[in-house]
């Protein structure tokens, strides 16, 4: 197998539906002429996003069938050599010996999952290119096979949000990080808020930024309606809190139709407290669709502003679709949002707005902005500047993911 022409590309969902669906922007310009790879910890064979028969799917066990005893002779002294550095390195270093027999178990179990992924790369004179799309177990698990194997191995990783940002995960730290950022070769940040913290945080300069970028799916149309059209699209967690858009449209005097693509655990919750909006507000849940059902709504339906009020985010793909079209958008202020929403895109609110006095700007904006053409017009040009696929992810691929 020429590994030039081969990308190995580990996941969690994609190429299934339900997550990930946004990585197809960037898989759609693989060459067509190389072999993709894809490892997803996905385990449902449930319907899947069509690719081309270049792609191969592997979603076993990944398990190897090396006993607990067997791995600790294998690589006693790598599993040594790495927690000796994390309790050196890692700014969470006592908990390494706190949970030490924790540790010491998830770390044989993705040095079982390494032996799995060594068998699938090649011994190549060029060596090949491991690419994982988060900077999590993945990455561990593929810096393990970087170690174990004699192979000439490179391992790159994108970070996003969740996967650098400590905030954003329930323990409070990322199990094994400073040995992750010690082997992997390169991390790419979809933010310059993502590249300062790990920077910062870990002293680490193995990073750049590469954004993520959505194609030109169109230009959303904009009529003379009466009514405002406001759409927001995320998962139905608490971290998103939706619930905060039902108290702006609360405050909210001008008629506005308020459509919301997503679903998830507080689905019957947030269906229940929207009971209360008032008259002058419709709401149209329309719960998970396919992303092309939601590019298709906005090629065909005049959508005023797009709004995402979460506390946590890395940059919302869903506001780089909104900005394609031209749709102006509302974002708070927090990690990689303001490199998205300015004066350029639409309206940037602090995290713990006062819900009274946004209510009254949003409206604001409405009026001025969200229908002036020229605005328009400069919301989709920023997009093309800045996450413009077709310029974004043709170098990516050339100078990270294919073996020179």
């Amino acid at each position: 197998m020429n590994s030039k022409n081969t990308i190995y590309l580990f996941c969690q969902y994609f190429p299934f539906l339900g997550g990930e669906q946004f990585l197809f922007n960037e898989v759609e310009y693989y060459p067509k002429d190389s072999k993709v790879i894809v490892f997803t910890d996905h385990k449902n064979e449930g319907e899947k996003t069509l690719l081309n028969d270049n792609f191969e799917i592997i979603n076993e066990n990944y398990l190897s069938k090396s006993s607990v005893s067997q791995i600790f002779k294998n690589y006693w002294s790598l599993i040594f050599e790495i927690f000796i550095y994390e309790i050196i390195t890692s700014p969470h270093r006592f908990k390494y010996v706190k949970n030490f027999k924790t540790h010491l178990f998830l770390l044989v179990g993705y040095l079982k999952k390494a032996e799995i992924i060594e068998k699938y790369v090649p011994k190549c004179n060029e060596g090949v290119v491991l690419y994982s799309y988060w900077f999590d177990e993945w990455a561990t698990i593929i810096n393990l096979v970087k170690r174990i194997s004699k192979k000439k191995i490179k391992v790159i990783c994108r970070v996003h949000g969740y996967d650098f940002d400590e905030a954003q995960v329930v323990s409070g730290y990322h199990v094994f990080r400073s040995f992750n950022l010690k082997g992997v070769d390169k991390i790419y940040s979809i933010s310059y808020f993502g590249k300062k913290y790990i920077e910062k945080r870990y002293w680490h300069k193995k990073i750049e930024v590469e954004k993520l970028g959505v194609r030109d799916k169109g230009i959303n149309p904009v009529t003379m309606d009466e009514a405002a059209t406001i759409v927001s699209c995320s998962s139905l967690i608490a971290l998103k809190r939706v619930d905060l858009i039902i108290k702006l449209l609360k405050e909210t005097k001008k008629k506005v139709t308020w459509v919301h693509f997503g679903n998830g655990p507080l689905e019957q919750a947030i269906l229940e407290e929207a009971k209360s909006l008032p008259q002058n507000i419709t709401f149209d849940y329309k719960g998970f669709v396919k992303n092309e059902e939601i590019m298709e709504f906005y090629k065909s339906n005049t959508v005023d502003l797009f709004i995402n009020t979460s506390e946590l985010e890395g940059i919302p793909v869903s506001m780089m679709e909104a900005i394609s079209f031209g749709i102006p958008i509302i974002g708070c202020n927090i990690c990689g949002v303001p490199e998205i929403v300015n004066s350029n895109t639409g309206l940037l609110i602090e995290k713990d707005f006062d819900i009274k006095e946004t209510a009254f700007r949003i409206e604001e904006f409405m009026h001025s902005k969200c229908r002036d053409k020229d605005y328009r017009i400069g919301v989709k040009f920023f997009w093309d500047q800045n996450y413009n696929a077709d310029k974004i992810y043709p170098q990516f691929i050339k100078n990270y993911l294919l073996t020179k």
